[in-house]
């Protein structure tokens, strides 16, 4: 959650600002460079008219229209010296004349032969067209780049006798003004990067402002899932998530209450229940006494007695799965718990024929609440015990992977139907006749109290997997002399 928000907001900050800097960015750009080129299509047509109109006089016109192919004709030489005069003083890199079908006449460039076609003039052929049939006095092509890596552009300007086209003067310039657009580019590109990475500080410093009290209240809300309801979510902003959460903590003080009225009732409950029952345990043992000599009779006050013995039970664990209690966590070695558990539901298993198997990891250490873990997993071991089938076998393994710690146990017994694995860890749920539904409720209970989980895995006829995955705490220091317990210690009442 808080991922994808802070990237959100991150990118609802970052996306106009960038959207705006580069269109701005571009549409500055391409208004000087389309005046760049246009200011220098202008001035090199200019100077190619201007050109033109030196030559213009009729005797220059009519020793143009008859110049022979010659390279070592002296008219030609005087011609192209008076080019690289202008070509000189005007500083524009080359100067030439062709004829209408682009061949070559006069030419600055020395390896350039009188009568070659000029291919490299066929891009501007449309433009050309125009002057040879009259559309204009003058003009320029689009800027193109030379094989030196310099951006040029071409200005031609014809040259008429008695309303014949002569020639036509072409006149090349590079654009070398194009470097500081070229500089102001990449002046843009870099202030747009520093742009978005100023964007990306402020997007995520703000996010982080606005989800930080999002994220309290998101851990509040799995703490109060808990039960854990006494303390309430600072309230750091004035804004809409302040009001959000000062309504929280007004419902969180709301539970709370109730919580307490629910605790004394069930309180109240227990000891309204559990004083009649203890009156009548204590009335079943008396009339045992008396009719020790009427088995018949006996066998009645023995159903009472077993009845009584459930109905404590029920209200026991009902207590417990309803009782709010804070855990006392510790850490302790796992070999040991396992033992108990094997060692307290050992005699069970021998009269169903069910074989217990316990493998642990070497060393391995559990963090949390020692007995609630001991009776979580005793109810799961049980439960998978009075599933099981004579002679099968119940596996309890324990072993860790990084932080989390897996507890796992499984039988061959008759599994639970896909359609039943999630409603096994609620309330009163029980396929057993004596069953109170509480055990494994009260075990996933204790497990999400520990910040862990609970897996099932079942196949109806090929039996059932439970794994729980605990969280280790590394901050808890071990136990330094594990705690004895007496046979009789062991032997756990389970339920479920």
């Amino acid at each position: 959650m808080r991922f994808r928000l802070r990237t959100k907001l991150a990118i609802a900050f970052l996306l106009p600002v960038l959207a705006l800097f580069l269109g701005a960015g571009m549409l500055v750009h391409r208004v000087l460079r389309r005046g760049l080129e246009e200011e220098l299509g202008v001035r090199l047509s200019s100077i190619a008219q201007s050109i033109s109109v030196s030559f213009t006089t009729t005797r220059d016109v009519e020793r143009l229209s008859r110049l022979l192919p010659d390279p070592e004709s002296l008219v030609r030489q005087r011609f192209v010296e008076r080019l690289n005069r202008f070509r000189d003083t005007i500083g524009v890199r080359r100067i030439f004349a062709v004829t209408p079908g682009l061949e070559s006449l006069l030419d600055t460039r020395l390896e350039v032969m009188p009568g070659t076609p000029l291919y490299d003039l066929e891009a501007d052929r449309s433009e050309i067209r125009r002057l040879v049939e009259g559309e204009a006095g003058s003009v320029h092509s689009v800027l193109f780049t030379g094989a030196d890596g310099t951006r040029y552009m071409h200005g031609y300007a014809p040259v008429h006798l008695e309303g014949e086209l002569v020639a036509i003067f072409g006149v090349e310039g590079s654009a070398g003004h194009y470097a500081a657009l070229d500089a102001l580019g990449k002046a843009l590109v870099v202030l747009g990067l520093l742009v978005v990475m100023l964007v990306v500080a402020v997007a995520v410093f703000f996010s982080h402002r606005l989800t930080r009290p999002m994220t309290r209240l998101v851990d509040a809300i799995r703490r109060y899932g808990r039960g854990d309801l006494k303390e309430p979510v600072e309230v750091t902003t004035r804004d809409e998530v302040g009001f959000l959460t000062e309504a929280f903590n007004e419902m969180r003080a709301s539970l709370d209450r109730r919580d307490e009225q629910m605790q004394l009732m069930l309180s109240g409950i227990a000891h309204e229940v559990r004083n009649p029952l203890a009156g009548m345990e204590l009335f079943c043992s008396l009339l045992k006494e008396e009719l020790e000599s009427d088995p018949v009779r006996l066998e009645y006050v023995e159903k009472i007695n077993r009845e009584l013995d459930y109905l404590a039970r029920v209200v026991t664990d009902f207590l417990n799965y309803a009782r709010r209690r804070p855990l006392t966590p510790e850490r302790f070695a796992a070999q040991p718990l396992v033992d108990q558990l094997v060692e307290g539901l050992r005699g069970e298993a021998a009269r169903k024929g069910v074989v217990l198997k316990e493998e642990v990891e070497t060393g391995l250490e559990l963090t949390g609440e020692r007995e609630a873990l001991r009776g979580t997993c005793a109810n799961i071991v049980q439960n998978a015990v009075q599933a099981s089938k004579e002679g099968g076998v119940v596996e309890i393994r324990a072993w860790g992977v990084g932080s989390t710690r897996y507890l796992e146990v499984s039988d061959n017994g008759h599994g639970i139907p896909e359609g039943k694995i999630k409603q096994i860890f609620e309330p009163f749920f029980t396929t057993r006749q004596q069953g109170t539904g509480l055990g494994l409720a009260l075990a996933h209970k204790t497990v999400q109290g520990h910040g862990g989980e609970i897996e099932v895995e079942s196949v109806v006829g090929q039996g059932t997997r439970l794994r729980i995955k605990l969280p280790f705490d590394e901050s808890l220091r071990p136990l330094v002399h594990e705690p004895e317990y007496e046979r009789s210690q062991t032997e756990v009442e389970m339920i479920g």
